[in-house]
């Protein structure tokens, strides 16, 4: 049985459909605080089991007959989405799979997690390291979805406003991360490696091509210091809501968090990776 912690959150939800490319419904099970989010996942055959980690002996119940289990942990460079909540279940989730007797643990970490700033990340591939389950940690880079509430606002004014600090950046499409984390919990073996995920490395400039690829006409670039892209983003038409984020993941691009590149991806997925523009424009056809 392959096991997808938090099976019904976006990237859960990825997996398990790249998951059903490659093995019987069958063979997958999801776990959930609220199993009445799988019901589409169960009427497709995927077995749904509810989180509870207070319960004793709960664990061996949500893990029982596991094979490999993905470690799914928010993403974290949002702030005010990652409440420490969250934090604690993925590593409750961690410890659980350890007394469950685990034969192999897939772990979702960040491409910079040896030198970054956003600590739960490091801790997690801690604990994981220290649960003594063999492991796979996959090391993924930003997502390019993350990008979309940038291009449309350049989209709509026709510049590109952000604060890379001088630093680049990385992204791959969700659905690449998570064909690669299907593809390692369907196929097995990498057991002992750190795997880092990534696209190709993109400047402030670099990125501004993107947005003008996806316009039809030129985007130009507008870059500001870290303390004023919030004022300047709310400027050109942002919410308080997006100036935030972007705020968030331009500040953490400015410590170089999604800086560092990697050709494991590629390898792992047998296949080029899309491009930025393409999973884009694909987010903004969805809406």
């Amino acid at each position: 049985m392959i096991v997808v912690t938090d099976g019904t959150g976006p990237f859960g939800r990825l997996v398990v459909r790249h998951l059903l490319d490659r093995v019987p419904a069958g063979r997958v099970a999801v776990t959930t605080t609220d199993p009445a989010q799988a019901a589409d996942l169960a009427a497709l055959g995927v077995e749904v089991r509810r989180e509870d980690y207070a319960e004793p002996g709960g664990e061996a119940v949500l893990f029982a007959e596991a094979e490999r289990v993905l470690s799914n942990p928010p993403p974290g460079w949002i702030r005010r989405q990652t409440p420490r909540g969250s934090i604690d279940l993925a590593a409750a989730r961690i410890k659980a799979m350890a007394e469950a007797g685990v034969p192999h643990l897939v772990h979702l970490g960040i491409i910079n997690s040896e030198r970054t700033n956003l600590k739960w990340h490091h801790a997690l591939e801690g604990a994981v390291r220290r649960s003594g389950v063999p492991f796979t940690i996959l090391r993924n880079n930003l997502h390019s979805e993350a990008l979309l509430p940038a291009a449309r606002l350049a989209m709509t004014g026709g510049e590109f406003v952000c604060a890379f600090g001088g630093r680049s950046m990385a992204p791959a499409a969700l659905t690449d991360y998570a064909e690669a984390a299907a593809i390692v919990l369907a196929d097995g073996g990498h057991e002992g490696e750190v795997l880092k995920l990534s696209g190709f490395g993109l400047t402030a400039l670099g990125i501004a091509s993107v947005f003008t690829l996806l316009a039809g006409r030129e985007i130009a670039l507008r870059e500001v210091d870290a303390a004023s892209v919030a004022t300047e983003l709310k400027s050109v038409g942002a919410t308080e809501e997006v100036a935030e984020e972007l705020s968030d993941l331009y500040e953490a691009t400015g410590r170089g968090e999604f800086s560092p590149e990697g050709d494991d991806l590629d390898r792992i997925l047998g296949h080029p990776h899309q491009l930025n523009e393409e999973a884009l424009r694909t987010a903004l056809a969805v809406g």
